[in-house]
């Protein structure tokens, strides 16, 4: 599971349309990136009939056979180490007098459609009559909420009064002279600047006490110097022993791993950027309003595909790239009468 914030920029006529309803115009606009829709303009067959039957011809099942020649799966309850929940290593144990056996596929099953339907859970195309499975291939989320974990997003100008959207979970309550649904004329872009500035003004400063010992602020993970500084592309990871060219320092891996680790001969190549090159050219990678995706009459834009974890399909360059663009093309082209809501969607 993953959550991820998304921008969505509702037009006054979407807004028009639903008579100023803001959850009926983020549904209505959200919809075609449903990962659980079951609308049939957002969905496409794929179809895997081939690969199920050449598991049904030629695979095995892996079975348990009791004394009494039943044939169980291997997860059936009655095998539950006591105490365990759901499946996974340790949860269950072959008791003594079973036996592990491999059963032929097609010895377990009626026939093709019954193995197809009942263990793939498959569906026949009426189209074609292939087996096969509907999905969109548009998905990017299976649930939302306005706000949710970044309640309290947009800093407001002074008087302006906060849209708020649901509290989420996890998350401090709303700052005061902030919130989840704007107009453009209301952000606080002053303090937007400000901010962006001073976050990297302190990761300058962490990344060049890390340059200088590189290999210390590796935990935490998520928020240490050389995490940041590789996504924003100023840190590269090379599989080999390499040396550093103009501008660049070279930390092998050698010293920081087990001897047996076959990362040994890796090395992180760390760019020397002076504070004023960072801010002049990636203070767009620390906007507090950026967010990773956004959503507009035009379709979605992101870096790239969202996936469990928090793991993200893009590259460096990819998410620098969207995060240069996102204030030009998002927010500073945004009419007047757009509304933004900050979207916190799960998937």
């Amino acid at each position: 599971m993953s959550h991820f914030t998304v921008t969505v920029k509702l037009s006054a006529e979407r807004l028009q349309r639903h008579s100023g309803d803001i959850d009926a115009a983020l549904a209505e606009i959200l919809a075609p990136y449903e990962e659980g829709t079951e609308d049939e303009r957002y969905l496409e067959f794929v179809d895997t009939e081939d690969e199920y039957r050449k598991e049904f011809e030629e695979g095995t099942n892996q079975r348990v056979r009791t004394p009494q020649g039943e044939l169980l799966y291997p997860w059936n309850d009655r095998f539950r180490v006591p105490g365990t929940y759901g499946t996974g290593g340790g949860t269950h144990r072959v008791p003594d007098g079973c036996q592990l056996v491999e059963i032929p596929t097609k010895e377990l099953f009626a026939d093709f459609e019954t193995y197809a339907t009942e263990y793939h859970c498959s569906k026949r195309d009426e189209k074609t009559g292939r087996f096969g499975y509907w999905t969109n291939p548009k998905k990017t989320w299976d649930w939302y909420k306005i706000g949710g974990r970044w309640t309290g997003f947009y800093p407001l100008k002074p008087g302006i009064k906060p849209r708020i959207g649901s509290p989420g979970v996890m998350t401090d309550p709303a700052e005061p002279g902030h919130g989840d649904i704007v107009k453009l004329a209301e952000i606080d872009f002053d303090a937007v600047r400000a901010k962006s500035i001073k976050w990297a003004e302190e990761f300058h400063a962490k990344y060049a006490t890390w340059l200088a010992a590189p290999m210390t602020a590796w935990d935490p993970p998520w928020d240490s110097p050389r995490q940041k500084a590789m996504t924003i592309g100023l840190v590269r990871v090379e599989q080999e022993r390499v040396t550093a060219g103009p501008g660049e320092v070279a930390f092998p891996w050698d010293q920081h791993v087990r001897p047996d680790d076959s990362r040994r001969d890796w090395t992180d190549i760390a760019q020397v950027v002076s504070l004023e090159a960072l801010l002049a050219e990636y203070l767009p990678s620390f906007n507090p309003i950026a967010t990773y995706a956004a959503l507009d009459d035009e379709g979605w834009h992101a870096p790239g595909k969202m996936g469990w974890w928090g793991m993200s399909s893009d590259k460096p360059d990819d998410k620098v790239q969207f995060q240069r663009e996102f204030e030009s093309r998002f927010l500073k082209n945004a009419k007047d009468d757009d509304t933004l809501v900050v979207v916190d969607c799960h998937i």
